[in-house]
């Protein structure tokens, strides 16, 4: 997923949003703690792998308490946030990325982007 849009939001998952001066993480309120383990793992890993050439700040936010800032670098603020069932299953999401990923020949790294964390993703 390397468009950034808050369509993408969904109750049931973890988002992870580079803007190269911070790194959101957007934890929906179904989300469980592996999926907020896993983003949290990842969004350390990004702001540590630029070894202070750009200092980034991980940004955790809660369904609900994002500020603006956020709701602006996402294209504004949807009229509601997809439930997790509408969120779709998270095997299936993973398996396109990885296809999308191939078709593109590109790193699993992308930035001014946004990522998907769950239990089982590839990157984190």
């Amino acid at each position: 997923m390397s468009t950034v849009s808050a369509e993408y939001l969904n109750s049931g998952d973890v988002f992870v949003l580079d803007d190269n001066v911070k790194i959101w993480q957007w934890n929906g309120k179904k989300c469980n703690r592996m999926e907020k383990g896993k983003a949290l793992d990842f969004t350390t890993r990004m702001r540590d792998e630029r070894m202070n050439r750009v200092k980034a700040d991980v940004i955790i936010l809660q369904e609900g308490s994002e500020p603006d800032e956020f709701w602006q670098l996402l294209g504004g603020k949807p009229a509601a946030i997809k439930t997790e069932q509408e969120g779709g299953d998270d095997e299936a999401f993973e398996n396109a990325a990885i296809q999308e990923d191939k078709v593109c020949n590109s790193t699993l790294r992308w930035f001014h982007s946004f990522h998907r964390v769950s239990p089982t993703s590839y990157f984190a």
